[in-house]
């Protein structure tokens, strides 16, 4: 039965309780149209004692008087009034770095430079952030060759390069370069490759490039 409704009803069903309140046939005639939309609502399995408490005040309305069972009525209106409020003024989950990485990354590209380049990692990274392709790129960390790194991150898909710095210190200067270069921001991550460690700081370091 609708939130709304009920908060009606109880706003007149508590002015026909206090018996010096002005208008009384007026209050009388908004809980009797209330009762019956309400009624003819479906209602929730929650709201099945407060569905009997209405149809006895809809019978009583006819009367003029108060149900025997008014003050349950008063307490279970009272109760889906709390319910709804609490609803209402609770915030919707927030989403998880992961999840707000992938809305960033869906369909698109990254370029992860450092370590040993494994297919399931890879695999990881893509099925978690939604990505077309989680591109690998072999590396030495002592001297590395930045000849093939190039062409990787200049593809158009691409939409950041992720350096593992854990395991290739010594080309920092010139992956960024090649970054900047290409226009594409690079997050320099300190720690594993698995997508919780990732996704943190692939916000801090490029989620306003990347449109966050």
């Amino acid at each position: 039965m609708d939130p709304k409704g009920l908060n009606k009803l109880l706003y007149h069903v508590r002015r026909l309780v206090d018996l010096g309140a002005a208008d009384l046939e007026h209050h009388w005639t908004q809980c009797a149209a209330l009762a019956d939309a309400l009624l003819a609502q479906p209602a929730a399995p929650a709201q099945r004692e407060l569905r009997a408490r209405v149809a006895e005040l809809r019978e009583a309305c006819a009367a003029r008087t108060l149900p025997g069972g008014y003050v349950v009525l008063l307490r279970e209106l009272e109760a889906a009034q709390s319910r709804h409020a609490e609803e209402v003024a609770a915030p919707p989950d927030a989403p998880s770095a992961v999840e707000q990485v992938a809305r960033l990354l869906r369909g698109r590209a990254v370029v992860v430079i450092g370590g040993l380049p494994r297919d399931q990692h890879a695999r990881n990274l893509e099925r978690a952030f939604g990505l077309s392709e989680a591109v690998w790129v072999l590396s030495r960390e002592n001297n590395p060759d930045l000849a093939p790194l190039e062409p990787p991150i200049a593809r158009p898909d691409v939409a950041c390069v992720l350096l593992l710095i854990r395991w290739i210190r010594h080309a920092l200067g010139e992956v960024a370069t090649l970054c900047e270069r290409h226009g594409k921001p690079l997050v320099r991550v300190p720690g594993g490759y698995n997508p919780d460690t990732l996704a943190p700081q692939i916000l801090s370091q490029a989620g306003r490039r990347l449109g966050a």
